[in-house]
């Protein structure tokens, strides 16, 4: 019931997004970003060949690259990240060995604008949705491999006023992949979502920026990111 009703949120976000019309010209776009994440996704479930699911969790930091493309409405990118992943909330309140991984996807992403008010005061509704590709091999054991899928999807509400955007909105995620090693296979699945604050800032004259967010709930985050738009 509950992903019920995040699903259903989302929709008529995106949904809401999708009737949009912006103001003005939208011109093309590029622009390249470098951002750190530090993520905690709390439901994750372990389901071995041999039987017998465990619920865990996972801590994830993530060093990564996004170019993007397009209009401001609606933008094509693609993004690369080297990640570093380890289980926790084994049982016995242990933390598992680490992954180091490297993953790649893209997507679509826009920030249309909704309304204009006076003193350059903007209104938009940013949202994302992608999909990545996550492959790897434990730390200290190259036999142990992993890999998997995670599709991400957020959408928010966001003030824009001469380069400064405060904006909150929601993500989910959802991954599904295996471990392998030793002849044995490992299933590995989760779905998390978070409330998220974000802030960024867009020099008027310049085409620098840069963005913090701070997310809470099943899935946890910290990111930084510096980018330009050309």
């Amino acid at each position: 019931m509950r992903r019920t009703k995040i699903c259903l949120i989302l929709s008529l976000l995106l949904a809401t997004t999708a009737g949009c019309q912006t103001t003005g010209e939208d011109p093309y776009r590029r622009d390249f970003e470098l951002y750190v994440e530090g993520q905690e996704l709390e439901n994750v479930n372990l389901d071995p060949d041999i039987g017998g699911d465990i619920d865990v969790g996972a801590d994830r930091d993530r060093l990564g690259a996004r170019f993007a493309f397009g209009p401001d409405k609606v933008r094509g990118f693609f993004h690369v990240f080297k990640e570093n992943w380890q289980y926790t909330d084994l049982p016995g309140g242990l933390r598992g060995a680490e992954y180091d991984n490297w993953g790649i996807g893209g997507g679509l992403k826009g920030e249309p604008v909704v309304k204009t008010f006076e003193n350059d005061l903007k209104m938009l509704v940013p949202y994302r949705g992608d999909i990545s590709f996550v492959w790897g091999e434990h730390e200290d054991d190259s036999e142990w491999e992993m890999r998997y899928v995670e599709i991400h999807l957020e959408a928010a509400f966001a003030i824009d006023w001469r380069g400064l955007r405060p904006a909150a909105g929601l993500a989910v995620s959802g991954i599904g992949g295996l471990l392998e090693g030793y002849g044995t296979d490992t299933g590995i699945s989760g779905g998390n979502a978070g409330l998220f604050l974000d802030l960024s800032y867009q020099h008027p004259e310049f085409p620098l920026y840069g963005h913090i967010r701070a997310m809470g709930g099943d899935y946890r985050m910290l990111v930084i990111g510096f980018g330009a738009k050309f």
